[in-house]
């Protein structure tokens, strides 16, 4: 439990928690856009894909620094219903 975190081993606290944080979000990243009431949600409409051909809606979320989220002021970035 996170909540109890502190009382863990250091290699609990240093290698497996941190290895879930990018697990549970990029696995939940979508239910996290709706669910998570901290983190301002952006369409930032149509874009070039980052890597690869063609172009997807561009969704960004960000949590505020002081809170909120696994790291506070993390920002992910989905893209979305890609067309080429």
């Amino acid at each position: 439990m996170r909540s109890q975190l502190s009382s863990q081993p250091d290699n609990v606290k240093n290698e497996i928690d941190p290895s879930f944080n990018n697990n549970q979000y990029w696995l939940f990243l979508p239910f996290h856009a709706c669910w998570d009431t901290a983190a301002k949600v952006e369409d930032s409409g149509m874009h070039k894909l980052p890597v690869g051909g063609g172009s997807a809606r561009r969704v960004v979320m960000t949590y505020p620094p002081e809170g909120g989220g696994y790291t506070p002021g993390d920002t992910w970035e989905m893209y979305v219903g890609l067309t080429t």
